[in-house]
């Protein structure tokens, strides 16, 4: 058996949802077109979480990583702005776009974490705090 993913922009279910039609409208003004997310991959060991998160085609200065209560948030916000002069018109287009995941690292310390992006892969690694280990609680 395959399973494949579903497609909103299928066009034989077109009559089932009568306003897919208001998407499609704006499905070409997305910076990250045909992306819905990033991928992320979270490793845990002993002593850390190592974070891999790709992100091609970004910089640097359009990522923002937080840590709050054990949630690591990766968040993206690209613009692009395009300007185009020609004889007898200009044109320009501006988009926005915006991605973001949020992972819960059981144990995790914001202290000593660090962050590196080179060749749009951003790599994180998180220590675990050995304070706030789970303990099992018996029942009487």
């Amino acid at each position: 058996m395959t399973f494949l993913p579903w497609d909103k922009r299928n066009r034989g279910m077109r009559g089932l949802a009568p306003f897919d039609w208001f998407d499609d409208i704006f499905q070409d003004f997305t910076p990250f077109k045909g992306v819905d997310t990033f991928r992320m991959d979270v490793k845990e060991t002993d002593k850390e979480y190592l974070v891999e998160a790709e992100l091609p085609g970004v910089s640097k200065e359009d990522v923002s990583v937080s840590f709050n209560d054990g949630q690591l948030t990766i968040a993206v916000k690209q613009t692009q702005q395009k300007d185009e002069e020609n004889a007898n018109y200009i044109r320009r287009e501006r988009r926005v776009g915006t991605m973001q995941r949020s992972v819960y690292l059981c144990n995790a310390s914001n202290k000593g974490a660090n962050a590196k992006f080179k060749d749009g892969i951003l790599s994180l690694r998180i220590p675990k705090d050995d304070s706030q280990k789970i303990y099992k609680i018996d029942i009487d």
